[in-house]
Parts: structure tokens; C-alpha cells; sequence
């Protein structure tokens, strides 16, 4: 099973692979298990990913914190008796 791009760098590989057996009713017996073992693990993964994922309010109060910054760095006047030679 193929691992969606965004999800890679968490599980650290391209695919999910499992052996099925040599036997074609062995495999299509463990077939849906495993389905289900990767469906679990992409799951966790994508958790793991929204866990990790900021939330916009706290997006929105560190872009505003940062810009705030830059208004204040941009409003600083030097006044020129303080200014050391």
C-alpha cells in the first residue's frame, strides 16, 4: 500500500508491505488483515501529523505577535543624544 506524501516522513517510507504466503487462499485469508494493520497505521500516522499541526488561532497569534515585533522595530527612533560615538 502506497504511503501518502504527507505521511512519509513520519512513518519513514514510500510503502506499506507485509507477505501474504505463497498459498492464494492463505493470501486472500490474511489479505484483509493486513489492510486493516495499514489502514491502523496510516491512522496513527495522520494523528500523529494533526498532533503536530498548529491550530490556525495559534497560527494567527504568532503571526500576529511576529508582526508586532516588526512594527516596533520599525517605529524605534534613535535619539541623537543618546547615541554613543
Amino acid at each position: 500500500m502506497t504511503v501518502p506524501t504527507e505521511l512519509r516522513d513520519v512513518l519513514g517510507m514510500r510503502e506499506l508491505v507485509a507477505p501474504l504466503g505463497g498459498d492464494k487462499k492463505e493470501a486472500e485469508r490474511k489479505a484483509l488483515v493486513v489492510l486493516n494493520r495499514f489502514h491502523a497505521i496510516l491512522e496513527q500516522a495522520q494523528e500523529a501529523v494533526a498532533a503536530n499541526r498548529p491550530s490556525l488561532s495559534t497560527a494567527a497569534k504568532a503571526h500576529y505577535r511576529a508582526e508586532l515585533a516588526n512594527d516596533d522595530k520599525g517605529r524605534a527612533v534613535r535619539h541623537p543624544r543618546l547615541q554613543t560615538h
